[in-house]
């Protein structure tokens, strides 16, 4: 890596922009989560997959900026 690169975890701004998608993604509520259990009650967050409703009328995300 080269010293202009950095990783997310390094990048504050990064984790602010992944910070706020993920949190706007997650408020329409169609994410999955695993969790293990301790006595049939959820424990450890094992696994999430954030799921997106798009419809044909949402402006297109430019993923260059």
């Amino acid at each position: 890596m080269d010293n202009q690169q950095k990783c997310i975890p390094d990048d504050p701004a990064s984790i602010a922009t992944t910070k706020s998608e993920w949190e706007r993604d997650i408020a329409q509520g169609v994410s999955l989560a695993c969790f293990t259990e301790t006595d049939g009650a959820p424990d450890e967050l094992v696994a999430f997959n954030i799921t997106l409703v798009r419809s044909r009328d949402d402006e297109k995300e430019d993923l260059e900026q």
